[in-house]
């Protein structure tokens, strides 16, 4: 298990943030409940697949209950689904290491009695944990309680910074995103320039103030809202509303006192998804998104009501 103690001080901050965020007092004075998680990375040998292994998590959701995490359900379910459906001439013949890396989150009460757990799990290129532990959690905490009336603050990038940010911190990494099946790219110049040795440029990329609003809301996205209306998502499996995706989010910039709305627009594909569109909208447009999203929500609700009451 994880021991280093600045991978454990950075995680433990997130794992704040996070819980803060759904609506939950965290403290260590006089605690009711407390939480353990224990992080693990382990090498593997595998195959080169066309699609591999995306995320997957060993929590049970109740269908009957508040239908928390629906979102995140669906898209592990989708994963799971393109997974075993790649067939064996998808495989490439190459073995190349991969890392799982593993958090395990359990909820004990003041008698220490295990009241909630779960495990979520990635494959990975890369080694340390820190390049996807943010949306392991969320696929944990998704079936926790959680509220809307919560506006998380992330900085403010600086005025003409975005390309050199971008070539630290978004230039060759994937994003994944606990609503949706599949890694996201940014997409930059090259790709159609292709000026390999050019510097990184994203493109989509409206008001580069907010760019740590974009990435926190495709790392910590619980629904993520597909093409069509409340006729098509009747059958939300159908691969062609997954074609295009939306995420939606309101965050507080640097000290900015107003919140801002973020909208992204996603093109999927099999493989992955890339960034079409980052960018801030006004009240009544969010509004508009905002009406899909909960539209879509309820789309799930009814989809997951399998039983008779």
């Amino acid at each position: 298990m994880g021991s280093d103690q600045l991978v454990d001080d950075e995680i433990a901050a997130t794992i704040n943030e996070l819980l803060t965020r759904r609506g939950f007092i965290v403290t260590e004075q006089n605690p009711q409940y407390k939480m353990k998680i224990q992080y693990q990375t382990e090498i593997t040998k595998q195959k080169i697949l066309m699609s591999s292994a995306y995320a997957s998590s060993s929590s049970d959701y109740d269908s009957g209950s508040d239908y928390s995490g629906l979102g995140v359900v669906f898209a592990l379910a989708m994963a799971a689904a393109s997974t075993s459906n790649t067939s064996s001439s998808q495989t490439i013949d190459i073995e190349y290491d991969m890392y799982k890396h593993r958090l395990a989150c359990e909820i004990h009460s003041e008698s220490d009695q295990v009241i909630w757990q779960n495990e979520t799990f990635v494959d990975s290129h890369q080694l340390d944990i820190l390049s996807a532990y943010i949306p392991l959690l969320q696929i944990a905490f998704s079936s926790l309680p959680t509220t809307d009336k919560v506006i998380p603050r992330v900085k403010k990038l600086n005025e003409g910074r975005l390309r050199d940010f971008a070539n630290i911190y978004i230039s060759r990494k994937v994003v994944m995103c606990p609503a949706l099946p599949n890694h996201i790219k940014f997409l930059d110049s090259r790709y159609y320039d292709d000026e390999r040795y050019a510097k990184f440029e994203p493109l989509g990329i409206s008001d580069p103030s907010a760019i740590m609003a974009y990435i926190d809301l495709l790392r910590t996205a619980e629904y993520a809202i597909p093409s069509g209306n409340e006729k098509d998502w009747k059958n939300p499996s159908e691969k062609t509303l997954w074609k295009k995706a939306t995420l939606i989010g309101r965050y507080y910039l640097g000290q900015d006192e107003a919140p801002v709305n973020v909208v992204i627009s996603l093109k999927g594909n099999s493989h992955n998804y890339l960034v079409d569109k980052c960018r801030l909208v006004s009240d009544e447009a969010y509004q508009q998104h905002l009406d899909r999203y909960n539209a879509w929500k309820l789309a799930l609700v009814d989809y997951y009501n399998f039983f008779e009451e």
